[in-house]
């Protein structure tokens, strides 16, 4: 009876440590938090957040074979496109998923007196083009975050990714 009793006892036991060997290896596996599976995103002043892990693996291909590695703190500015994300944890890295950069363009235009001040604000280098009438008079690359100054006088301004 007291064998049967100790059996029953050491059965119990080790379920129980199989189970919660099997809680703690689900709960301290990677989890990807943000940003979200397919998601657009436009800013690209973002934040991944994740949990379980402290390291960030992104790719442009889905295969990572060209790859950098993300740690808290580290900063990067991605230039618009589509990329591949997981989380390297201790045991086993995350799913892969991805999320896309798109590209935005555009100008802030800023009046100081004389001049005219244009910025590119977007996150893509643009062509700044000037036209009197039907005529081109400047053609240049405001490249992200530039800035130049124009006369001001009758003419019109576009811009376009370069």
């Amino acid at each position: 009876m007291i064998k049967m009793k100790t059996k029953t006892i050491l059965m119990l036991e080790g379920i129980l440590l199989i189970g919660l060997l099997a809680f703690l290896f689900f709960n301290t596996l990677p989890k990807q938090i943000f940003p979200l599976h397919g998601m657009t995103i436009s800013n690209q002043d973002f934040l991944f957040e994740i949990e379980n892990s402290e390291e960030v693996v992104l790719s442009t291909d889905i295969n990572f074979t060209n790859y950098i590695t993300l740690k808290k703190g580290d900063e990067i500015t991605l230039p618009p496109e589509t990329y591949f994300w997981k989380v390297r944890g201790l045991l086993k890295d995350s799913e892969v998923r991805n999320f896309t950069i798109e590209s935005e363009v555009a100008l802030v235009l800023r009046d100081k007196g004389e001049l005219y001040e244009i910025e590119n604000s977007g996150n893509v280098d643009l062509n700044l083009t000037k036209k009197q009438g039907d005529k081109i008079t400047i053609a240049t690359i405001l490249n992200m975050g530039e800035s130049e100054e124009f006369e001001k006088d009758n003419s019109t301004y576009t811009g376009g990714q370069a």
